[in-house]
């Protein structure tokens, strides 16, 4: 009997299928498109949104207006502006770009220099940071119309007051470290709604930590509180604002560690609450009143002060800091009725302006014969006069 040889029944060895291949490659493609638009996209957005919070500034109000305001037409018209504000309710002070993409139109050479300083006559149209971005390269734009708006907010609400036609002369240093170290030394603003101009110039006096902005006349321009929980600080950065970009306090610019006082006897309610946004903070009730104060972003409290104890009025309860959802070091002060109701500070308490008199005034109009002689050579918008000593240059635009 013969042996049968092994018949295949299973035809020949199948062929190695490509569909893997073409799977994984597909697959590879989509997430190496997606990868790149993702790239893209968030990129994009964190630009628009370093840009749109470069250019946002505090929410402002300003005290009630006085009477007797006389106008004036020119930059150096025959009128003086009183140092009262005008604008009783101001929203937020607008310094963000508004209406799409504002590219500049005519850009400055020279805009940025290692020393010197500048002057500017602009006329406005839109926002104050559209009439900036028009004819300084945006960073600079930022810096100054943040700048800018923390200084016109005691005299106009810069969301709705700033007209079509009004004009803006400003005079600012340009350090060697750019756009950052720049600081404004004199505004002048025609305002076609106040039917007057409003003078600020950057004044510093004998014995003084800050340097503060005064009118033509040698007053402050801001407004401080007579009962303050700080007895120096640098400016006030932000007020209460109610609508727009809410903010439900005052801000003061100051150093981390700078003394904080009770503004009145009060009994403390709550210490360190909400310590994720607030920092370290005192809540305070003031006893004559019935008010409840805040106080935010502090470094450190006195250990003596805790709920349920008493403090006397001017007694030192903490310093002052940056803790908590804070961009920089300052006080935050809010101001509460006893019904819970917001209270703007600078309208339900009592405040003052300090006047510069005797050497400190002669030295400060000495100050502003030179910085009104600057001011009087800014070119027209579109160019801008670069100042270095005596000497002045025009700088065409592109």
């Amino acid at each position: 009997m013969s042996l049968l040889k092994p018949v295949a029944t299973l035809g020949n060895a199948p062929k190695r299928s490509r569909l893997p291949a073409i799977v994984l490659s597909f697959a590879a493609g989509c997430l190496t498109g997606l990868g790149a638009g993702w790239f893209i996209w968030t990129g994009g957005r964190q630009a628009v949104a370093e840009e749109d919070r470069a250019r946002q500034t505090p929410a402002v109000t300003t005290d009630s207006p006085e009477k007797g305001s006389q106008a004036t037409s020119s930059l150096a018209g025959a009128g003086e502006a009183p140092v009262s504000p005008a604008a009783p309710v101001p929203a937020q002070a607008e310094t963000t770009k508004q209406g799409g993409n504002v590219g500049p139109e005519t850009l400055p050479k020279t805009e940025i220099m290692q020393h010197g300083e500048k002057a500017l006559h602009l006329e406005i149209r839109g926002s104050m940071y559209d009439t900036l971005a028009r004819n300084l390269e945006r960073r600079t734009a930022d810096v100054l119309s943040a700048q800018l708006g923390r200084i016109l907010i005691w005299w106009l609400d810069m969301r709705r007051d700033l007209l079509a036609g009004d004009e803006l002369w400003v005079l600012y240093s340009a350090g060697d470290g750019g756009a950052d170290q720049i600081r404004v030394l004199a505004v002048e603003y025609k305002s076609g709604k106040l039917g007057r101009t409003m003078r600020a110039y950057f004044f510093k006096p004998a014995g003084q930590r800050y340097g503060r902005f005064y009118d033509e006349h040698g007053v402050e321009v801001e407004a401080r509180l007579r009962n303050s929980p700080l007895k120096e600080y640098e400016q006030v950065t932000a007020r209460l604002s109610l609508t727009g970009r809410r903010h439900k306090g005052i801000d003061f610019k100051t150093e981390t560690g700078t003394p904080v006082y009770s503004p009145y006897s009060a009994r403390v309610l709550r210490k360190n609450f909400h310590t994720r946004l607030n920092g370290n903070c005192l809540s305070l009730q003031y006893l004559e009143s019935g008010r409840v104060a805040l106080l935010l972003h502090l470094d450190r409290i006195a250990p003596s002060v805790r709920p349920g104890t008493v403090v006397e009025a001017g007694a030192l309860i903490a310093y002052s800091g940056n803790t908590g959802r804070s961009y920089a070091p300052h006080l935050h002060y809010e101001l509460h009725a006893p019904n819970g109701r917001l209270l703007d500070p600078f309208t339900a308490e009592p405040t003052y302006r300090r006047r510069l008199g005797g050497d400190d005034l002669a030295r400060f109009k000495q100050l502003v014969a030179r910085y009104r002689k600057k001011l009087s050579a800014a070119p027209a918008a579109g160019r801008q006069a670069v100042i270095q000593g005596e000497r002045t240059q025009t700088r065409k635009g592109m």
